[in-house]
């Protein structure tokens, strides 16, 4: 081989180390967060996961999710806002605040889609948990404990989306 040779196979091969070096993820030692938002209904069910009070109306819930997704531990952060709807507005006539953190498990082979991953929240302190099933890195949705999917309504459906920040 030549120098001129040589010298160009060395530049491609140093190029395609420094592109290979950028481009790969390593999860070791490393945690990520991601952030979710959404609404859902406000039905009898979703209102017993998260410890929603039973007696004001509730027509739908926003969410705000946040999960940390670490080498050790996998908590979580929800803020939710609930109430009767005003009209014409995306807001409330008197909203109602639940916030809880803690941690959540993951598995998959449940009924619904048997390959996806399956999150199960509970919280820290009480009996508040939830389900998502995750379609991709952008979308959850949400489930029953056995993995059936919740169904929405006109308004509403039950899946959260990724925000960037």
């Amino acid at each position: 081989m030549t120098m001129k040779k040589a010298g160009k196979f060395l530049l491609v091969l140093v190029s395609v180390m420094f592109w290979l070096a950028a481009c790969s993820q390593s999860e070791t030692g490393h945690s990520t967060t991601a952030h979710y938002k959404g609404s859902s209904p406000c039905d009898s069910l979703i209102k017993i996961m998260v410890g929603a009070d039973q007696s004001p109306i509730c027509d739908f819930i926003i969410w705000d999710l946040t999960i940390n997704k670490g080498v050790k531990d996998s908590t979580f952060q929800a803020k939710l806002v609930y109430g009767e709807s005003k009209p014409n507005t995306p807001g409330f006539k008197e909203d109602h605040h639940i916030d809880f953190n803690g941690t959540y498990m993951v598995r998959t082979g449940v009924s619904t889609y048997a390959h996806a991953k399956h999150y199960h929240f509970k919280s820290a302190s009480d009996k508040k948990e939830f389900w998502l099933v995750e379609m991709d890195n952008n979308v959850f949705l949400f489930t029953d404990a056995s993995g059936k999917n919740l169904v929405g309504n006109g308004g509403y459906s039950y899946v959260l989306n990724r925000v960037k920040e």
